[in-house]
């Protein structure tokens, strides 16, 4: 590639040019090219190609109905309904995380920033609240995927991991929902023998 100011050869990682001192574009923000809008794209075909396979089968079911079926009613259409919309989001978002987990990281220091920041703003969007029961949602492998996307970015930058212990701590158990609930008995019961075990040494 070269460079957009002298058209002197520089690499994809450079940010700025050697040979002139002017700071490389790699992309512009419309370039089909673009690293991020490829990934927009990409998670973009898999939403639309689970809808599609799902639209397919519903389908497949109405046609599968009986002419005496269809004439009479005794069988209901199949209808895209609440349900279907679920499992529909479900495989969508399981199929994007998967996605994310083995997206290869682009080189240029400029764009790794970028994606660095979209991927913390969707960790943010679909983590899981602390007091979530279910474990190992399609919404959580979701966050997971793009906080991991997001820890792969910092080490590329070399960024240093900036999370406290308790911020770490507090986000291993939004996402171990039998740990949390395992722990806070525990710390029930511990403080229910303490408050009796005192109750009982002022009493007697």
């Amino acid at each position: 590639m070269k460079c957009n100011q002298c058209k002197n050869p520089v690499t994809e990682t450079d940010i700025i040019c050697q040979w002139c001192g002017a700071e490389l574009i790699m992309y512009s923000s419309q370039d089909e090219n673009h690293p991020i809008k490829k990934l927009q794209d990409d998670l973009l075909a898999i939403e639309q190609n689970v809808r599609e396979k799902v639209q397919l089968k519903l389908d497949n079911k109405n046609n599968n109905l009986s002419t005496f079926d269809k004439i009479f009613g005794t069988k209901p259409d199949f209808d895209w309904d609440e349900d279907l919309e679920n499992q529909a989001i479900q495989k969508i978002t399981r199929s994007q995380a998967k996605f994310i987990n083995t997206y290869i990281l682009p080189s240029n220091p400029k764009v790794l920033e970028e994606l660095l920041e979209i991927a913390l703003h969707n960790y943010k969007q679909y983590k899981p609240s602390f007091w979530e029961d279910e474990e190992e949602s399609h919404t959580q492998l979701l966050s997971k995927a793009w906080l991991n996307l997001s820890k792969r970015c910092k080490k590329r930058l070399g960024v240093k991991n900036t999370d406290t212990m308790t911020q770490k701590i507090a986000r291993h158990l939004a996402y171990s929902p039998n740990l949390r609930w395992t722990i806070i008995i525990i710390l029930f019961f511990i403080v229910t023998m303490s408050f009796f075990a005192t109750l009982k040494y002022f009493i007697g």
